[in-house]
Parts: C-alpha cells; sequence; structure tokens
C-alpha cells in the first residue's frame, strides 16, 4: 500500500544515531541547559557582590546621636558564626564599647518594655536597640539586646573583646 501511495518508490527511513545513554536529546536542549547554567552564574555572582557588600558597610543607628554604629565584620574580630543574617548585625558599638551577637535570644513582649528592657532611643530601619535591665550582666552594662520590629524575641549582644 505505501508503494502504491508513493507510485511505486520505496521511503527512504532515516538512520537515527544512537545519542548518549541512549536518550534522544531535543537539538535545542544544549541551548537550554547553557541558558540556565549562565543564570545561575549571573545569581550566584549576585549573591557574592551583595554580600561583599553588605560586610563591608557600617551602618550609623538613628538616635538621641549618631554615636550607636553596627555591621557584619569588625576589623581586629573574629567572625560571628552567622555572619550572613539577613537582619542582625553581629556586632554593635554604643556607649563606646562593642557588642557582639552571644547565638542567645530572649523573648520581649509588650509587658517587658520598661521593665526588663529600655528602649535606647536607637533605630535602624526597623531593628531597635535595648538595654538588659533582667539580669546582672545587663544592668552592668555588658548586654544589649536587639529587637526587629514587634517580634516576640530579641537577639542579646554582650562585650567583645574586640574592636
Amino acid at each position: 500500500m505505501l508503494r502504491h501511495l508513493q507510485a511505486g518508490r520505496e521511503l527512504p527511513v532515516p538512520v537515527r544515531r544512537r545519542r548518549a545513554f541512549g536518550l534522544d536529546i531535543h537539538p535545542s536542549a544544549g541551548r537550554l541547559v547553557l541558558v540556565a547554567l549562565i543564570a545561575a552564574a549571573v545569581w550566584l555572582a549576585a549573591i557574592f557582590v551583595t554580600d561583599y557588600i553588605r560586610e563591608s558597610t557600617v551602618d550609623t543607628w538613628v538616635g538621641p546621636d549618631s554615636s550607636v554604629q553596627s555591621g557584619q565584620r569588625l576589623l581586629g574580630c573574629p567572625d560571628v558564626t552567622f555572619r550572613e543574617d539577613v537582619y542582625f548585625p553581629t556586632w554593635v558599638r554604643f556607649e563606646g564599647k562593642v557588642f557582639r551577637w552571644a547565638d542567645i535570644l530572649t523573648p520581649i513582649g509588650p509587658n517587658s518594655v520598661g521593665q526588663s528592657f529600655r528602649e535606647t532611643g536607637y533605630q535602624n530601619g526597623d531593628l531597635r536597640l535595648y538595654l538588659v535591665d533582667n539580669n546582672p550582666e545587663g544592668r552592668a552594662g555588658n548586654q544589649v539586646m536587639i529587637r526587629q520590629g514587634e517580634s516576640p524575641a530579641g537577639a542579646i549582644y554582650v562585650i567583645a573583646d574586640c574592636g
């Protein structure tokens, strides 16, 4: 029947090349993989650049004066383990002392502000700096707390040996 439909001529059957791993891969798949690799490289480069910029930036907090500063890396100080945190700094300079993140979170609620924690009046975006009044180290001025917005917990910072 095929011969009749082809006017007596045989149809040539193309010889298919065997692809890698026995798969037939569309010719545009290579381009698609290349585009994905380029996009991933651009994404990783953007992450590296923004991390580098953030790491070398020192923020000055808004408040009664401009003496409070914070950042991710402080020369002469060892790196803190959570340097990649997108909100909290790894160190803060307050009242002439450098405080580092202590890897401690403490609960804070509306009733504890004014009793366990005192506002300092310093703010950096939605981060606020508090004095700690609920333990001897805090009352001695060796601890401060940073809270983001109205979150139910804050990060405790202790005096650093550097800076």
